[in-house]
């Protein structure tokens, strides 16, 4: 993400972060490089016990 904005002087300090006199005021938020939109696994998959054959269900084959 490349953000450009402009550097400003606080009315007061900003005890949270560690510059405590400045803020950003953004004016441009840039996505570079987007996220993969999705798991490399589904939920489905972590949800499924580790012998299914114990507990009784069928295993997918790939």
């Amino acid at each position: 993400v490349d953000i450009e904005g402009e550097v400003t002087l606080t009315p007061s300090p900003i005890e949270s972060c560690t510059q405590k006199d400045v803020e950003l005021q953004v004016k441009k938020v840039f996505v570079v490089s987007s996220a993969e939109p999705r798991l490399p696994l589904l939920i489905e998959d972590a949800m499924r016990p580790d012998d299914p054959v114990i507990d009784g269900i069928q295993a997918p084959h790939a």
